[in-house]
């Protein structure tokens, strides 16, 4: 098992992003309104990649035994087998974290207004994480993970509706809200691709790095170290 933690590669999503941002503002023009949004974006995707995704835990063997694919299991196992601070840390902590994408996401993408469009990406991108779990193993892979994620992105967008409804009747705001939306006929999970590409062809070297001192390091420590211990 190789494990890795995040600061290294936070800090190279950040620093890619920050250019990535300065160059869009450069090239097309921008919006401090629009940017105080996407700069809230930025930091609730980096919140939910750090609790989601590290620390990374690399291992080559043992898939089965992270993998849940029954909806409600492990949430009732929660309820029935650990104490009430535990089940409502984990259950109501993972409807949370995809509050923000719901309610960030329709304000900056207009294509994202209404309820469909916006559940549905949510939804893809909780199986998107949990998918990289199968590498990362920061947590178990579960499909109670992906239905209380898409009901956080579903609460988020309702809290938003409630609150564009209102800033729209009375008119406080509208013009903050009206200055932060894009008409774009792009998809909206693709926009991002750029930064993303360019922090994981700077981070996948250093993971594979890690990788290889683990593997050829041998001993206990090491991958085939830590095979060899679990053989019977």
């Amino acid at each position: 098992m190789v494990i890795i933690n995040a600061p290294a590669t936070l800090l190279i999503a950040t620093a890619v992003w920050l250019i990535w941002r300065i160059v869009t503002w450069r090239r097309r023009g921008g919006d401090v309104v629009r940017e105080f949004v996407v700069t809230a974006l930025f930091l609730v995707t980096l919140l939910i990649v750090q609790i989601t995704q590290f620390p990374m835990k690399i291992i080559f063997y043992d898939w089965a035994s992270v993998i849940n694919l029954v909806p409600f299991a492990s949430i009732t196992q929660l309820i029935q087998h650990t104490n009430t601070q535990v089940a409502f840390t984990n259950i109501v902590g993972n409807v949370v974290l995809f509050m923000p994408l719901g309610f960030l996401l329709p304000i900056l993408f207009r294509s994202l207004q209404r309820p469909w469009p916006m559940i549905w990406r949510g939804a893809a991108i909780s199986v998107a994480i949990e998918l990289m779990q199968l590498i990362t193993r920061a947590r178990a892979v579960d499909i109670d993970d992906v239905i209380l994620n898409t009901l956080g992105a579903a609460l988020g967008f309702a809290i938003y509706r409630v609150v564009a409804t209102l800033i729209r009747r009375f008119g406080l705001g509208r013009r903050l809200l009206d200055r932060a939306v894009a008409d774009t006929e792009r998809e909206p999970l693709l926009i991002p691709l750029w930064p993303i590409g360019v922090t994981l062809l700077i981070a996948i070297p250093m993971v594979l790095s890690t990788i290889s001192a683990a593997t050829l390091g041998g001993g206990p420590t090491g991958i085939v170290g830590d095979a060899l211990s679990r053989t019977p």
